[in-house]
């Protein structure tokens, strides 16, 4: 889904709602066309979800570039580098919130904060050397449905 850039009137550090998204038994969910947010928000509400769910951002599948941890009453580190695992247990992957900042920086992108039922607090980062223009939500394995918002702040 395309959502377009930031009017130049939105200078406060409020929080604005990109777009949402509502996959019916999808294996991902993307946003694109991002510009102009320094903070981005994603929050979620899915179904069908038996796996860790997982995200990219602009479509970068390079190994090493980005790196995270999901903690709940134990850590979980994640071994997959090509990605960011946004829940760190399968046991209830199916709310949640991340937040990261510096997405309109060339610099990289650090996860601020994680929440959902089965991961209370969470890190991340991302190398990329590119603002964030895309944003792909998809699960380890399967498929999901459900909402996905995605929210931002101006730069």
């Amino acid at each position: 889904m395309a959502v377009g850039t930031v009017s130049a009137s939105n200078t406060d550090d409020i929080w604005q709602l990109i777009a949402t998204n509502s996959p019916s038994s999808a294996s991902n969910s993307s946003f694109t066309s991002i510009s102009g947010y320094k903070k981005l928000m994603i929050t979620w509400q899915l179904t069908g979800v038996t796996a860790v769910i997982q995200m990219r951002f602009n479509g970068d599948t390079t190994d090493g570039n980005y790196g995270s941890v999901a903690v709940m009453f134990t850590t979980y580190a994640n071994r997959n580098t090509d990605r960011i695992s946004l829940t760190g247990h399968t046991d209830s992957p199916n709310t949640g919130y991340v937040i990261f900042r510096d997405t309109d920086k060339t610099t990289p992108k650090i996860m601020d904060e994680l929440g959902g039922m089965d991961a209370s607090v969470g890190s991340g980062i991302w190398l990329g050397s590119s603002a964030v223009t895309q944003v792909d939500i998809f699960p380890y394995s399967g498929s999901f449905s459900g909402t996905i918002k995605l929210y931002g702040v101006a730069a």
